[in-house]
């Protein structure tokens, strides 16, 4: 698999490089066991490659192990049909504890990928994370917990939008990016669903809240309105973060994703819980 980028590291320096940027001999020079993935919690040694056409990637070191959360993580079970799985049901409930601990993660990640404050070691199960007061602790995949005893909790990883594939169908994502716009529609029953389109050139993905969404959640829905003409009309840029279950667009060939949501806990806009966001909104416009 190819990845995009890897993270440099040398004594204290560290930083993001990309193929393009080296060759054979300046890898083999300064580069060689110096390239880590730059997932999140992840220490798989990267390796650079040139093909004769000049073509340059990196890939997986040999024998090299990604963590279980990362999106370069392949195993045999992924490699299924996806006709096989396009409509399996997955269990959407999360408790307000396991929300809060995968929003809390992707905080983690947008502060590594902002500032570089990881040191990566050879352990298999974890990164180490240094705090601003100097210590270290151990960053592991979120699994979560549950309000019932009986029921296990998905485990939820988290991707940003050029890190989303088709191994993510039908799984319980954490997603974020940018968003672009919002479109409030009506089935034939008239029934009320509404998305958010993610501002991306390479990815087509939307944020999707189906007529379940609106069932639970009716006060919000009747303030989308609100919600959608600020967002179309507000040149700010809106970073939305959500937890939902990953489906395919409809149609063929492959179209793009929609991660479908169904708790309003489930959603920050600009780090402001969707709730509370559409709140502001309302009172802003009665002032």
């Amino acid at each position: 698999m190819k990845i995009p980028k890897a993270l440099y590291i040398d004594d204290n320096r560290k930083d993001f490089k990309f193929p393009q940027q080296l060759d054979k001999d300046l890898y083999n020079e300064r580069f060689k066991n110096k390239l880590f993935c730059h997932f999140y919690g992840c220490n798989a040694k990267i390796s650079f490659n040139e093909r004769k056409d000049g073509y340059k990637y990196f890939s997986t070191w040999n024998k090299s192990s990604h963590a279980e959360d990362c999106p370069y993580c392949v195993t045999y079970k992924d490699e299924i049909k996806r006709s096989k799985v396009l409509d399996k049901q997955v269990d959407t409930n999360l408790s307000q504890s396991h929300i809060d601990k995968i929003f809390k993660r992707l905080d983690g990640k947008l502060k590594y990928e902002n500032n570089l404050d990881t040191t990566v070691t050879d352990e298999q199960n974890g990164s180490k994370l240094v705090n601003e007061n100097g210590t270290k602790e151990n960053i592991q995949p979120i699994i979560g917990d549950s309000d019932s005893s009986t029921t296990k909790p998905p485990k939820v990883y988290i991707r940003a939008l050029d890190e989303l594939s088709k191994r993510d169908f039908n799984k319980i994502r954490c997603v974020y990016g940018s968003i672009k716009n919002m479109q409030i529609e009506k089935n034939q029953d008239g029934s009320k669903y509404a998305y958010m389109n993610f501002d991306s050139s390479e990815v087509n993905a939307s944020i999707c809240f189906p007529p379940a969404f609106a069932v639970n959640n009716q006060v919000l829905i009747d303030k989308f309105d609100l919600l959608r003409e600020y967002i179309n009309t507000n040149s700010e840029t809106f970073l939305c973060q959500c937890i939902g279950d990953v489906k395919s667009k409809k149609g063929k060939p492959f179209k793009g994703y929609n991660v479908n949501i169904f708790q309003a806990e489930a959603i920050r806009i600009n780090d402001i819980p969707l709730e509370r966001f559409i709140y502001n909104l309302v009172i802003s416009s009665k002032l």
